[in-house]
């Protein structure tokens, strides 16, 4: 990254990023979200307020899923 927004790596509770967000990944489904707090699926204060907890308003994630599971993630982040 660029330096704007801090490392990520480490473990995170999917859920708090929004229930239906996280419903997606598991069905291997793409995000693409402009802006976190304008979204139906991240728009709830305290999953606004988890997206600004790492810098994060624009998103772009797609989801590895093998055998049915959850396994690993790529994903674009952006503070604006």
């Amino acid at each position: 990254n660029d330096g704007r927004i801090a490392s990520v790596a480490g473990t995170w509770r999917m859920a708090d990023f929004g229930a239906s967000f996280a419903q997606e990944m598991r069905a291997g489904l793409t995000a693409v979200i402009p802006d976190v707090r304008l979204d139906p699926r991240t728009r709830a204060p305290e999953v606004v307020a988890a997206y600004e907890s790492i810098g994060t308003r624009a998103v772009l994630d797609v989801p590895l899923v093998q055998d049915g599971r959850l396994v690993a993630m790529l994903f674009i982040h952006h503070p604006d």
